[in-house]
């Protein structure tokens, strides 16, 4: 019986490993080696770094513009205008956390980083920026603006009720509406108390304003007595028009000064709150 070579068994060993190698080289399925990947803190980096800049570049072209040229704009606008950089900022923080992974991570692992720290830049510059925004800009005009919105509603509520009657109130057209007339005293009286008490509450942020707030508190302590005595006149059986005529001089004499200062400092503290915008 004839024994088979040994190297025949060689050779048909390497022609099937030949044959295998060049079926793999012709099917494509020879295992590709990937290139390492940051992962996720660089989609991170991406989420919140990119919406962070467009909501504050956002309100720094919305301020550009105001300064260029005058936007009117209500106090809603305003806010959000003055808080979309802050936000930005606070949006910004977790990208930049990404962002210093991602870079981290590019390194260890010998790969490219230039958007990662790409990033890293835009998070940071969006991150300081709204913080110096906040604390120079958005915090003190939002406090400004907390003191004009008590100050409007709290302040100079008599002379606003009679407005409609006369600069100073005339008593030819308090008669003809002396039903309307005592309505709007009973409830300036029910008011005024709350008002005094607001008033009382509350500190000015600015030392230019602070003659404005002290008005305000006298005019609330002449209201409150004023619109006591009117309503003893004009309830009266008849109406004594004669001494409500010279109670209303007499509130008009009192408190003329203080109203055209109130009037001139509420414009120029509305003035500062709405900078550079204009009120809509």
């Amino acid at each position: 019986m004839r024994k088979e070579r040994p190297h025949s068994r060689d050779s048909e060993t390497l022609k099937a490993l030949r044959a295998e190698y060049a079926e793999q080289r012709g099917t494509g399925s020879l295992p590709v080696q990937r290139s390492p990947s940051l992962g996720w803190p660089v989609w991170l980096a991406w989420v919140f770094g990119l919406p962070g800049f467009f909501l504050a570049a956002t309100a720094w072209m919305f301020l550009g513009l105001a300064l260029l040229t005058p936007l009117a704009i209500n106090q809603t606008l305003l806010t959000v205008v003055l808080l979309s950089p802050v936000v930005g900022g606070a949006v910004a923080l977790p990208g930049l956390l990404g962002a210093l992974l991602a870079t981290r991570r590019g390194r260890s692992l010998g790969v490219g980083i230039t958007a990662p720290v790409t990033l890293v830049g835009l998070s940071t510059a969006v991150l300081i920026g709204g913080l110096l925004f906040g604390g120079l800009v958005s915090y003190p005009r939002a406090q400004l603006g907390t003191f004009a919105l008590t100050i409007q509603d709290h302040c100079a509520r008599l002379a606003q009720s009679l407005q409609p009657y006369g600069n100073p109130p005339e008593i030819s057209k308090l008669q003809q509406d002396p039903l309307g007339v005592v309505a709007i005293l009973r409830s300036d009286e029910a008011a005024l108390p709350g008002d005094e008490a607001a008033l009382n509450a509350l500190t000015t942020p600015d030392p230019t304003y602070q003659p404005l707030l002290d008005d305000c508190r006298s005019l609330a302590a002449k209201d409150i007595q004023a619109t006591g005595q009117l309503q003893s006149e004009l309830v009266a059986l008849p109406p004594n028009l004669t001494a409500a005529q010279k109670t209303l001089a007499q509130y008009q004499t009192d408190t003329a000064s203080m109203l055209t200062q109130i009037q001139q400092l509420g414009a120029a503290l509305k003035a500062q709150v709405f900078a550079p915008f204009q009120p809509g």
